[in-house]
Protein backbone atom coordinates (compact mmCIF):
# COMPACT_ATOMS: atom_id res chain seq x y z
CA UNK A 1 0.00 0.00 0.00
CA UNK A 2 1.41 3.47 -0.85
CA UNK A 3 2.53 5.40 2.21
CA UNK A 4 0.00 8.18 1.64
CA UNK A 5 -2.81 5.60 1.66
CA UNK A 6 -1.44 4.09 4.88
CA UNK A 7 -1.51 7.51 6.55
CA UNK A 8 -5.06 8.21 5.40
CA UNK A 9 -6.20 4.79 6.59
CA UNK A 10 -4.52 5.28 9.97
CA UNK A 11 -6.07 8.67 10.66
CA UNK A 12 -9.47 7.84 9.22
CA UNK A 13 -9.62 4.96 11.69
CA UNK A 14 -8.70 7.21 14.62
CA UNK A 15 -10.84 10.26 13.91
CA UNK A 16 -13.61 9.39 16.39
CA UNK A 17 -11.20 9.01 19.31
CA UNK A 18 -8.28 11.14 18.14
CA UNK A 19 -8.69 14.13 20.45
CA UNK A 20 -8.75 12.00 23.60
CA UNK A 21 -6.28 9.28 22.57
CA UNK A 22 -3.14 11.03 23.85
CA UNK A 23 -2.74 13.79 26.41
CA UNK A 24 -0.71 16.01 24.09
CA UNK A 25 -3.39 16.40 21.41
CA UNK A 26 -5.67 18.73 23.36
CA UNK A 27 -3.28 19.66 26.18
CA UNK A 28 -4.05 23.34 26.89
CA UNK A 29 -0.48 24.08 27.92
CA UNK A 30 1.00 22.78 24.67
CA UNK A 31 -1.57 24.64 22.58
CA UNK A 32 -0.89 27.77 24.61
CA UNK A 33 2.86 27.35 24.07
CA UNK A 34 2.33 27.43 20.30
CA UNK A 35 0.04 30.45 20.48
CA UNK A 36 2.35 32.27 22.91
CA UNK A 37 5.18 32.56 20.37
CA UNK A 38 2.92 34.22 17.77
CA UNK A 39 4.24 37.68 16.86
CA UNK A 40 1.58 38.82 14.40
CA UNK A 41 -1.69 40.71 14.67
CA UNK A 42 -5.40 39.96 14.60
CA UNK A 43 -5.68 40.65 10.85
CA UNK A 44 -3.40 37.76 9.89
CA UNK A 45 -4.29 34.83 7.65
CA UNK A 46 -3.15 31.52 9.20
CA UNK A 47 -2.51 28.11 7.65
CA UNK A 48 -2.55 24.99 9.85
CA UNK A 49 -0.56 22.30 7.97
CA UNK A 50 -1.36 18.63 8.67
CA UNK A 51 -4.12 20.08 10.79
CA UNK A 52 -5.76 16.83 11.92
CA UNK A 53 -8.87 17.76 13.88
CA UNK A 54 -7.88 21.43 13.85
CA UNK A 55 -6.75 21.72 17.47
CA UNK A 56 -3.83 24.05 16.75
CA UNK A 57 -5.66 26.25 14.28
CA UNK A 58 -8.59 26.36 16.66
CA UNK A 59 -6.34 27.59 19.46
CA UNK A 60 -5.70 30.78 17.44
CA UNK A 61 -9.36 31.84 17.63
CA UNK A 62 -9.46 35.59 18.21
CA UNK A 63 -5.73 35.93 17.49
CA UNK A 64 -5.94 35.95 13.69
CA UNK A 65 -8.54 36.98 11.09
CA UNK A 66 -8.86 33.68 9.19
CA UNK A 67 -7.72 30.13 9.92
CA UNK A 68 -7.24 27.64 7.06
CA UNK A 69 -6.56 23.95 7.64
CA UNK A 70 -4.96 21.49 5.21
CA UNK A 71 -4.61 17.73 5.69
CA UNK A 72 -4.31 14.53 3.67
CA UNK A 73 -7.26 12.83 5.39
CA UNK A 74 -10.83 13.83 4.57
CA UNK A 75 -12.28 12.44 7.82
CA UNK A 76 -9.90 14.60 9.85
CA UNK A 77 -10.86 17.68 7.84
CA UNK A 78 -14.53 17.07 8.58
CA UNK A 79 -13.67 17.46 12.27
CA UNK A 80 -11.26 20.34 11.68
CA UNK A 81 -13.99 22.30 9.88
CA UNK A 82 -15.67 22.70 13.28
CA UNK A 83 -12.62 24.58 14.61
CA UNK A 84 -11.20 26.51 11.67
CA UNK A 85 -12.77 28.70 8.97
CA UNK A 86 -11.79 26.76 5.85
CA UNK A 87 -10.29 23.34 5.04
CA UNK A 88 -8.50 21.80 2.04
CA UNK A 89 -7.52 18.19 1.33
CA UNK A 90 -4.02 18.04 -0.12
CA UNK A 91 -0.53 16.57 0.08
CA UNK A 92 1.38 19.16 2.09
CA UNK A 93 4.45 18.67 -0.10
CA UNK A 94 2.46 20.48 -2.81
CA UNK A 95 0.19 22.95 -1.06
CA UNK A 96 -2.70 24.24 -3.20
CA UNK A 97 -1.96 27.89 -2.50
CA UNK A 98 -0.09 30.69 -4.24
CA UNK A 99 3.28 31.94 -3.04
CA UNK A 100 3.25 34.39 -0.13
CA UNK A 101 -0.43 33.66 0.65
CA UNK A 102 -0.32 33.49 4.47
CA UNK A 103 0.93 35.64 7.33
CA UNK A 104 1.55 32.69 9.66
CA UNK A 105 1.90 28.95 9.08
CA UNK A 106 1.69 26.44 11.93
CA UNK A 107 2.20 22.67 12.08
CA UNK A 108 2.43 20.23 14.97
CA UNK A 109 3.67 16.62 15.19
CA UNK A 110 3.63 15.76 11.48
CA UNK A 111 7.15 15.92 10.12
CA UNK A 112 7.91 12.29 11.05
CA UNK A 113 5.65 11.10 8.23
CA UNK A 114 8.10 12.38 5.58
CA UNK A 115 11.32 10.87 4.27
CA UNK A 116 12.77 14.37 4.06
CA UNK A 117 11.09 16.78 6.51
CA UNK A 118 12.71 19.75 4.79
CA UNK A 119 10.40 19.24 1.78
CA UNK A 120 7.12 20.10 3.56
CA UNK A 121 8.91 22.79 5.59
CA UNK A 122 10.14 24.45 2.38
CA UNK A 123 6.59 24.30 1.05
CA UNK A 124 5.35 26.02 4.19
CA UNK A 125 7.97 28.69 3.62
CA UNK A 126 6.82 29.12 0.02
CA UNK A 127 3.26 30.04 0.99
CA UNK A 128 4.45 32.44 3.72
CA UNK A 129 4.68 36.11 2.83
CA UNK A 130 8.06 37.80 3.39
CA UNK A 131 8.23 38.62 7.07
CA UNK A 132 5.59 35.99 7.85
CA UNK A 133 5.99 33.59 10.76
CA UNK A 134 6.44 29.81 10.80
CA UNK A 135 5.63 27.90 14.01
CA UNK A 136 6.49 24.19 14.31
CA UNK A 137 5.77 21.91 17.25
CA UNK A 138 7.27 18.42 17.52
CA UNK A 139 8.01 15.81 20.17
CA UNK A 140 11.79 15.30 20.15
CA UNK A 141 14.47 13.70 22.34
CA UNK A 142 16.04 15.62 25.19
CA UNK A 143 19.41 14.96 23.55
CA UNK A 144 21.77 12.27 22.35
CA UNK A 145 21.29 10.19 25.50
CA UNK A 146 17.66 9.31 24.79
CA UNK A 147 17.56 9.66 20.98
CA UNK A 148 18.09 6.00 20.02
CA UNK A 149 15.76 4.84 22.81
CA UNK A 150 13.01 7.21 21.65
CA UNK A 151 13.50 6.25 18.02
CA UNK A 152 12.84 2.60 18.83
CA UNK A 153 9.80 3.60 20.90
CA UNK A 154 8.33 5.68 18.06
CA UNK A 155 8.71 2.99 15.42
CA UNK A 156 7.15 0.39 17.72
CA UNK A 157 4.12 2.65 18.06
CA UNK A 158 3.81 3.64 14.39
CA UNK A 159 5.69 1.36 12.01
CA UNK A 160 4.68 3.52 9.03
CA UNK A 161 6.74 6.51 10.23
CA UNK A 162 9.38 7.68 7.82
CA UNK A 163 11.78 9.72 9.98
CA UNK A 164 12.55 9.91 13.65
CA UNK A 165 12.58 13.66 14.15
CA UNK A 166 15.43 15.39 15.93
CA UNK A 167 15.68 19.07 16.78
CA UNK A 168 18.24 19.39 14.00
CA UNK A 169 15.74 18.21 11.37
CA UNK A 170 13.44 21.12 12.11
CA UNK A 171 16.18 23.72 12.38
CA UNK A 172 17.84 22.61 9.14
CA UNK A 173 14.49 22.51 7.36
CA UNK A 174 13.64 26.01 8.53
CA UNK A 175 17.00 27.31 7.35
CA UNK A 176 16.46 25.77 3.89
CA UNK A 177 13.03 27.41 3.79
CA UNK A 178 14.55 30.85 4.39
CA UNK A 179 13.26 31.14 7.95
CA UNK A 180 15.45 33.41 10.07
CA UNK A 181 15.73 34.56 13.70
CA UNK A 182 14.62 31.11 14.87
CA UNK A 183 13.93 30.57 18.55
CA UNK A 184 13.14 27.31 20.36
CA UNK A 185 10.89 26.92 23.40
CA UNK A 186 10.50 23.64 25.28
CA UNK A 187 7.24 22.41 26.79
CA UNK A 188 7.39 19.32 29.02
CA UNK A 189 4.32 17.08 29.19
CA UNK A 190 3.64 13.86 31.10
CA UNK A 191 1.98 11.09 29.06
CA UNK A 192 0.28 7.99 30.45
CA UNK A 193 1.87 5.23 28.42
CA UNK A 194 -0.96 2.71 28.85
CA UNK A 195 -3.28 5.24 27.22
CA UNK A 196 -0.65 6.13 24.62
CA UNK A 197 -0.33 2.55 23.35
CA UNK A 198 -4.08 1.80 23.37
CA UNK A 199 -4.58 3.33 19.94
CA UNK A 200 -5.64 1.66 16.67
CA UNK A 201 -2.40 2.35 14.83
CA UNK A 202 -0.28 0.49 17.40
CA UNK A 203 0.21 -3.19 16.43
CA UNK A 204 -1.18 -5.26 19.30
CA UNK A 205 2.07 -7.27 19.77
CA UNK A 206 3.97 -3.98 20.10
CA UNK A 207 1.91 -2.63 22.99
CA UNK A 208 3.59 -4.78 25.63
CA UNK A 209 6.96 -4.17 23.95
CA UNK A 210 6.49 -0.40 24.31
CA UNK A 211 5.63 -0.66 27.98
CA UNK A 212 8.62 -2.95 28.61
CA UNK A 213 10.80 -0.52 26.66
CA UNK A 214 9.80 2.21 29.11
CA UNK A 215 9.93 0.02 32.21
CA UNK A 216 13.45 -1.18 31.33
CA UNK A 217 14.90 2.10 30.06
CA UNK A 218 18.62 2.29 30.90
CA UNK A 219 19.90 4.73 33.47
CA UNK A 220 21.55 6.79 30.74
CA UNK A 221 18.07 7.46 29.33
CA UNK A 222 16.25 8.09 32.60
CA UNK A 223 18.98 10.52 33.63
CA UNK A 224 17.65 12.96 31.00
CA UNK A 225 14.20 11.61 30.14
CA UNK A 226 11.92 11.29 33.21
CA UNK A 227 9.97 8.02 33.44
CA UNK A 228 7.72 7.12 36.36
CA UNK A 229 6.69 3.52 37.12
CA UNK A 230 4.06 3.08 39.80
CA UNK A 231 2.72 -0.45 39.93
CA UNK A 232 1.20 -1.21 36.54
CA UNK A 233 1.15 2.45 35.45
CA UNK A 234 3.95 4.07 33.49
CA UNK A 235 4.35 7.74 32.62
CA UNK A 236 6.91 9.43 30.37
CA UNK A 237 7.61 13.13 30.30
CA UNK A 238 7.93 14.19 26.68
CA UNK A 239 9.98 17.09 25.49
CA UNK A 240 7.95 19.17 23.04
CA UNK A 241 9.93 21.62 20.93
CA UNK A 242 8.20 24.76 19.64
CA UNK A 243 10.39 26.40 16.99
CA UNK A 244 9.50 29.67 15.32
CA UNK A 245 11.05 32.20 13.00
CA UNK A 246 10.32 34.73 10.27
CA UNK A 247 10.60 34.37 6.50
CA UNK A 248 13.41 36.50 5.11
Amino acid sequence: MPHEDEVQQQFSGRVGIYDRRSAWIMDPGLLAAMVAVYRGNAQARLLDVCCGTGAVGGAFAGRVRRRVGVDLTRAMLDEASKRVDEVHQADVRALPFDDANFDVVVSRQAMHFFDDPSVPIREMGRVLRPGGQLILGQRVPYGEADAAWMSELNFLKQPNLRTFILESHLLEGMAKAGIENVTVTDYLLWEDMQDWVASPEVPVPNRAKILDHCRNAPASVTAVHPIEVEGDRIRCRWRWMVATGLKA
